[in-house]
Order: structure tokens, then sequence, then C-alpha cells
């Protein structure tokens, strides 16, 4: 029932270099990833009301402006934020893939986590960015909100949040032997 050191160690000697690689893929992807990312926010911020709107500040060297849109004012100067923001929000995909990877799990089960994870990853991005971007037109309505606040501290810290989440549902049975590690797998048929 106890988590195997061999596991633990190979773990541990894959984990880091596969960050640092998933880092430096991060950094090229960045910007197609946060257009990607904040377009898809932004579908969905216009359609509520009232709608808000981030604009990636691609000419000031990265991080976002929020406006929101108020029939009584028009257009309404929210915030801006740099690009730390951003990436504690993103860290994700350098944290989970480099956390999957290195999972002592086949090979082939570690890529078919992957191909799960970066989907899942991307539309938790998304519902970060909408509750940064909602959040933060509440408490320029009402500056002290709690719940307000709370949302707003969540989606700065969900890059951080989602990766370990999502790697601890789709790994735990992997580190275990015995009973435990059968828990969601199906029977092995019988031979006769």
């Amino acid at each position: 029932m106890k988590p195997n050191v061999r596991k633990i160690v190979s773990f541990g000697l894959l984990v880091v270099p596969l960050f640092l690689v998933f880092l430096a893929i991060y950094l090229w992807v960045w910007p197609a990833y946060n257009t990607l990312v904040t377009d898809t926010a932004n579908f969905a911020t216009k359609r509520m009301s009232p709608p808000t709107y981030l604009e990636p500040r691609r000419a000031w060297g990265g991080g976002w402006r929020g406006f929101a849109f108020t029939d009584s004012e028009g257009q309404i100067f929210l915030r801006t934020w740099t690009n730390p923001t951003a990436h504690l929000m993103y860290i994700s995909m350098v944290i989970l893939p480099a956390l999957l990877l290195a999972t002592p799990a086949p090979i082939k089960t570690r890529f078919k986590l992957l191909a799960i994870a970066i989907p899942l990853l991307f539309l938790s991005h998304v519902v970060s960015v909408v509750t940064l971007m909602r959040t933060t037109y509440c408490l320029k309505v009402s500056p002290g909100n709690f719940p307000c606040l709370w949302a707003l501290r969540f989606a700065y810290s969900s890059g951080q949040f989602f990766a370990g989440i999502f790697w601890l549902l789709m790994t735990w049975r992997h580190w275990f032997s015995g009973p435990l590690a059968l828990l969601g797998t199906k029977p092995k048929p019988e031979r006769e």
C-alpha cells in the first residue's frame, strides 16, 4: 500500500529536466497561447452583463488591460496586469506536463494522460481569465466584497492549484501497489 521508493526516485530524477524542457516550450508558445485563451475568455465575457474585455498588451511588452462596458458609463478601465500575473495563471502548462511525464507509469499511459490534460488546462485557464475579469469588475463596483476577493485570489493561484489537482486525480493509482492500485481499473478476465 506504500509508494515504491524506486518510483519516487525515478520521478524525482525525471521531473526537474522535464520541467525545464516544458518551461522552454511554454516561453516559446506563450504569445500564441495567451492570445487563444484571452480571445476565448473575451468571447464568453462579452456576452455577460455587463460585458468585459481583456486586451493583451503586445506593444508594451506584455500583460493585460481589462475593461467593462456599461450603458450608463460606456467603457470603464478596470485594471492593468503585468506578465507575471499571466505566467502565474498559466504556469500549470509547465508543471502538469512535467509531472505527468515523470509519473511512474508506462510511457503510452503517460502520453494518454498528457493528451487528456492539455484540453483540461486550456479550459481551466479560460475559466480563470473569465473569473479574473468578472471579479475585478465586481470589486470595482463594490470594493471589499469578500466572495469577489476570494474568487480573485483563486484566479491568481489557479495555475498552481489546477496543476496539482489534475495530476493527483490522473495519476494517484500509478503510485501504489496492491488493492489500492486496482481501484478504478477494469477487472481482468479469468482464464479457463
